[in-house]
C-alpha cells in the first residue's frame, strides 16, 4: 500500500507586527510529516526500483526521522533497520522506539563510539557486506537523494516570496531549495543547536543568497525553555499555529526576532517552513495547550 498524502496549505501568522505566510509541510501527514517525507521520497523510489529488501538508517532514540522511516518502510513492503545511538535505550524503549518497533522496524542500539562512523567509509561497506540487498540511507534522510526529495517543495513556493524561512538541522533541505530557487530569493536557515552556524562552511556554495544563523537555539539540540514552552502557547492560542520545540518554535521565535529588529525591509514577503515534528511534543505533555 502506499501512504495517502494530503497538500500543504498556506496560512498567514502575524509577528512583530508583521505578516508571514508558513508552507504548512506538517500537514501532509501525521508521521510522515514535513520535510521528512520529503527527505525519504527519493530513496523509497530508489529501493523499489532496484528491487531492494529494505533500507538501513541511523538516528537518535527520539529521532523523527526513525518513526518517519518506519512506517514509510511498512506502507512501500520495505524491511528498515534502524542503528540506534545509546545501548541503553534497548532496555527501556520510549515511545518513539515503540512506535518504530511496532511499524516493524529492527532496532539495533550501538554505543556512541560505534554510531559516530556512521559516515565512516570502512564501517558503511562492513554493513553493506552484512546486509546484501539493503540500501544505507544516511542519518535524517541526508544525501543527494534527500536533496533531490526536498527540491520537490520548491513547487509551492511562489515567486512573489522574497525570503525563504526554515529550520536547519543537518542542512538538507535548506540545500535542497537552496540550489533549485531563483538566486535572486534569499533562504535564511535557523540552526536549533549550539554552534550550528558552522553549516555556513559545511554547505558552502557560489550561490551567496544564503545564510545561517544559531542564535536562537535555546540551549542546544532539544533543549528548551519555559520561554520558548510559553512561546508555543502564545502562537498556538494567538495564531492558531502548532509548533514543536525541537525546531520550529526555535525559527518562528527567530522570525520575530529579526522582524522585530528590522532585518527584512519593508518590500520582503516572508514564506516560513513548517518542517513538522509535532509528534515529538508528546514529552511536553501537560505544559502545551493543544
Amino acid at each position: 500500500m502506499a501512504i495517502d498524502f494530503r497538500e500543504p496549505s498556506v496560512m498567514t501568522v502575524e509577528l512583530a507586527g508583521r505578516p508571514v505566510d508558513v508552507l504548512r509541510l506538517d500537514e501532509i501527514h501525521p508521521v510522515v510529516s514535513g520535510n521528512k517525507w520529503y527527505k525519504l521520497k527519493s530513496y523509497i523510489q530508489y529501493i523499489q526500483t532496484h528491487s531492494l529488501k529494505g533500507f538501513i538508517t541511523f538516528g537518535g532514540a527520539y529521532s523523527n526521522h526513525l518513526h518517519a522511516a518506519a512506517m514509510a518502510a511498512r506502507a512501500y513492503g520495505l524491511h528498515p533497520i534502524a542503528v540506534i545511538r545509546g545501548r541503553e535505550f534497548a532496555d527501556r524503549l520510549n515511545d518513539t522506539l515503540l512506535a518504530c518497533s511496532a511499524e516493524g522496524m529492527e532496532l539495533q542500539f550501538v554505543d556512541r563510539s560505534v554510531y559516530d562512523r556512521k559516515e565512516n567509509d570502512v564501517f558503511l561497506e562492513e554493513l553493506r557486506k552484512a546486509y546484501p540487498g539493503y540500501y544505507i540511507i544516511p542519518e535524517g534522510g541526508s544525501g543527494f537523494l534527500g536533496r533531490q526529495g526536498v527540491a520537490e517543495i520548491c513547487k509551492y513556493i511562489l515567486p512573489s516570496y522574497t525570503h525563504i524561512l526554515l529550520s536547519a538541522g543537518s542542512g538538507t533541505t535548506l540545500r535542497g531549495i537552496r540550489d533549485t530557487i531563483p538566486e535572486d530569493r534569499q533562504v535564511l536557515g535557523f540552526a536549533p543547536m549550539k554552534k550550528g552556524a558552522y553549516l555556513n562552511e559545511v554547505l558552502q556554495c557560489r550561490k551567496g543568497n544564503w545564510k545561517i544563523t544559531d542564535d536562537y537555539h535555546f540551549g542546544g539540540f532539544g533543549k528548551h525553555t519555559p520561554d520558548l514552552i510559553d512561546y508555543m502557547n502564545r502562537l498556538f492560542c494567538q495564531q492558531g499555529l502548532p509548533t514543536d520545540r525541537v525546531y520550529t518554535a526555535k525559527m518562528f521565535r527567530g522570525i520575530e526576532d529579526l522582524i522585530s529588529k528590522g532585518y527584512f525591509d519593508g518590500s520582503a514577503r516572508l514564506l516560513a517552513l513548517h518542517t513538522g515534528g509535532l509528534q515529538g511534543n508528546h514529552t511536553l505533555k501537560g505544559q502545551l495547550e493543544f
